[in-house]
């Protein structure tokens, strides 16, 4: 499952568009605070609101929580998203087996010194 795009579905603000949530999803700084976090910072002189007030609304606005994520909660200007471990450990779990000994590969940097 890709958890971004999900959590950006969840994701309304008025004014912004969808490729600019998706950019700001981020996987949270610190596992204390969830695992994906959306700052709401850059949003602030657009809506002319506090990114504590624009995480607030988000998080008010968002009527049901899919069942993936175990809560979504505002610290300062943050809206952390925290995922349940069971979906997602499955959800890994059958990645690694649909992908065998080619998980986690990359070419990232091939070609390049």
């Amino acid at each position: 499952m890709d958890y971004i795009s999900e959590i950006v579905k969840l994701i309304k603000i008025e004014g912004i568009a969808e490729n600019e949530i998706r950019a700001s999803v981020t996987v949270a700084s610190e596992s204390a605070f969830g695992d994906y976090s959306l700052p709401c910072f850059k949003f602030s002189r657009a809506l002319k609101k506090s990114p504590k007030d624009i995480a607030d609304g988000i998080k008010n606005a968002i009527v049901e929580i899919p069942e993936f994520i175990e809560k979504i909660e505002t610290i300062g200007g943050y809206l952390n998203f925290t995922l349940r471990r069971m979906p997602f450990v499955r959800d890994v779990l059958d990645e690694i087996f649909k992908k065998g000994i080619e998980y986690g590969a990359s070419d990232e940097g091939k070609g390049k010194t």
